[in-house]
This record gives C-alpha cells, sequence and structure tokens, in this order.
C-alpha cells in the first residue's frame, strides 16, 4: 500500500490544523516549563521578548513566542512542552535559495507576508503567507528543495464540477478553506476544512481528478470499538491529534497521528478490524541492516517516509516500505526486516 498522498495530509499544517479548536492565553515567562525558559532565551538569540502565549490543541500544549529580533524586526516561534523547537518565522534571506526562488515566482506581483520555517517532522517545510496583488490572503507550502507541496486556493476559482462535488461533501456544513495538494506522482487532491452546525471543525479530501470523497477526519469516538481499542494500546501515554476515515481501493483503514510523550508526532494506520496496518518509523529507529539498504539505494535521492507495514507480507516478510524522491521522481522501495531488498515499488 502506498502512503505518499496521506504524508501530505498529515505531515504538513494545513487548514484543518489550523482551523482545529484552540485554547490560548497570554503567560510570563517564570510560568512556563523549565525546558521551555531554557529554549526561549536561546531562540531569543539576543533579540527582547514580547510575549508568550501558552496554546493547548486537541490536548497538545505548545508555546508561541513573539520577539523583536536585534534587526528591529517582529518575529515569532513556537516550542513545544519540552523545549524543542517546532516553527520559527525567518526572513527570506534566511531561507534556502531553492526555498527563495520559489516564493519570488509564487508571489508574482503580491506582497510576501511572513515565511514560517516548520520543523515539526523529519524534513523542514515553509509555510508562505501572501497578499495578492487584488488584496487577497493567500498561502502556500514548500519543501527545501522549493517544490510547492500544498496551495491555497478559492472555491471558485476550481472547475465547476469539482466546486459541485466539494460542496455536496460538504453539506450543511461551511467550507471554511480549500488547499490544493501537489502529489510527487503529479496526481492532485484536494482537502477541505470545514466548520460543523455545533462549531467542530473538520476535513475530508477530494480526488482532483473526478472530485471522488478519499479521505474524511473523524473523532476518535466514531472509530468501530475494535480500531477504538488499538488506537489507545497503540499511543501508550501519547495524545491523540486526529485521526483519518480513508477510503482505499484495498478497503477502509484509520490513519491516526498523535503526539508522542516526547512531543514528537507520531502516525499508523489501522483497519477495520483493529488490527494494524502500519507504523511509521524514523531512520534511525529502523533496524541497523534496513537503515544501510535505505542509505544505499537512495544515494543522493530525499527519504521523505518509512512505514512498517504490517498488512501483507513480501517475499515472505513485512516489509518495510520506502517513500523518498531521486532525480525528482518518485522513488519508492521496500526493504525486508533484516536488509533485503524487496525490490521498487510500481
Amino acid at each position: 500500500m502506498h502512503y505518499r498522498q496521506m504524508i501530505l495530509r498529515t505531515g504538513l499544517l494545513l487548514a484543518a490544523s489550523a482551523l482545529a479548536q484552540t485554547e490560548s492565553k497570554t503567560v510570563e515567562m517564570k510560568d512556563t516549563p523549565k525546558p521551555v525558559q531554557k529554549a526561549v532565551l536561546l531562540w531569543l538569540a539576543g533579540g527582547s521578548l514580547d510575549s508568550i502565549d501558552q496554546v493547548q490543541e486537541k490536548g497538545r500544549v505548545t508555546y508561541e513566542v513573539d520577539f523583536t529580533s536585534k534587526d528591529d524586526k517582529d518575529r515569532d516561534f513556537t516550542v513545544a512542552a519540552n523545549g524543542t523547537l517546532l516553527s520559527m518565522e525567518i526572513a527570506l534571506v534566511d531561507a534556502p535559495a531553492a526555498v527563495q526562488k520559489s516564493i519570488k515566482t509564487e508571489t508574482g506581483t503580491g506582497t510576501l507576508d511572513s515565511i514560517e520555517k516548520n520543523l515539526d517532522a523529519e524534513d523542514p517545510t515553509y509555510d508562505i503567507a501572501i497578499v495578492t496583488k487584488e488584496g487577497q490572503d493567500r498561502d502556500f507550502t514548500l519543501d527545501e528543495d522549493g517544490k510547492v507541496i500544498s496551495q491555497q486556493v478559492a472555491l471558485t476559482d476550481l472547475p465547476a464540477a469539482l466546486e459541485h462535488a466539494i460542496k455536496a461533501q460538504a453539506g450543511a456544513n461551511t467550507i471554511d478553506d480549500v488547499e490544493k495538494l501537489f502529489d510527487a506522482d503529479s496526481s492532485i487532491t484536494y482537502q477541505v476544512a470545514v466548520t460543523t452546525k455545533d462549531g467542530a471543525t473538520l476535513s475530508f479530501t477530494v480526488n482532483g481528478a473526478d472530485g471522488q470523497l478519499e479521505s474524511m477526519e473523524i473523532d476518535l469516538a466514531d472509530a468501530p470499538a475494535p480500531v477504538q481499542k488499538t488506537i489507545t494500546t497503540e499511543m501508550g501515554g501519547g495524545q491523540f491529534e486526529s485521526m483519518d476515515k480513508i477510503l482505499d481501493p484495498d478497503g477502509v483503514i484509520f490513519e491516526v497521528s498523535y503526539y508522542a510523550k516526547g512531543g514528537r508526532e507520531r502516525r499508523f494506520t489501522v483497519g477495520l478490524d483493529g488490527k494494524i496496518n502500519s507504523r511509521e518509523v524514523d531512520l534511525a529507529g529502523a533496524p541497523a541492516p534496513v537503515q544501510a539498504t535505505i542509505k544505499q539505494q537512495l544515494g543522493n535521492g530525499k527519504l521523505l517516509r518509512i512505514d512498517h507495514s504490517f498488512a501483507e507480507k513480501d517475499g515472505g516478510v513485512f516489509p518495510f516500505e520506502v517513500q523518498a524522491e531521486k532525480d525528482g521522481k518518485p522513488f519508492d522501495f521496500s526493504v525486508g526486516p533484516k536488509g533485503k531488498f524487496l525490490g521498487m515499488d510500481d
């Protein structure tokens, strides 16, 4: 099973996350955890502190810090409760050259508003906010190579058939935001954030070609009982973030995002029967022989994600499925738990 589109849905700070219900309050430095205080002093880098907001979203606590830099610019950054830097506002000149080039191209005759470097994943991404020449606020997200991986769009700018499909799926809910997601294999999906009648914020994803529903965000309580039980066990003492019901051709699966005790976001998938289908792992968390094979096959390519699959055996073993890019194209392959190369994915 391929999870490339799931990377876009859950690895980015997209509209659904931004619109999720949060609780925020301004706090004093002395009232934050010691690791946060240490991180704030480090990342101020000689600037002056303006304010700290403690933000609680779906049980996760983070601290948003506004400060004035040494060159008298308003800046911000966000740290986890354990002091880990999650994101930081940067200047255009501080972004990689490829990112700068893409920002200038995408901004065009508009005005650059802000650049947020996200570090809450294995590879950094950049959230860009601009104001178009017509005065509209727009945002898009780039990877480190300057590639556009998501882009905010107006519903009315979409083809009529796609607009109709999105409205039909939203039903009586209010459409808040539409993000165009660019997959590495050139396919396109749209993630739609909505607000329900009772004020809850959810999202769903449709295929860009035909408007067919691909996934929908659901609450933990709406999952089948066996799925709920597995999720609780798998998270351990972690904090549930969100869950997507994926309408996969091979059957319905549930992808869960949660925050581990250390504050790092983690993902896994569960079948309708409550069995684990896959578990995301870092390269460093894979067995040493698996790491060696991945590095050998990848060469100068870019690793995107590793999933240890338990849904179907390959070569008699449960494989580690690697999503990567090489020479600007998808480069996906599988590796056995003892490091045996199992072949490229179609």
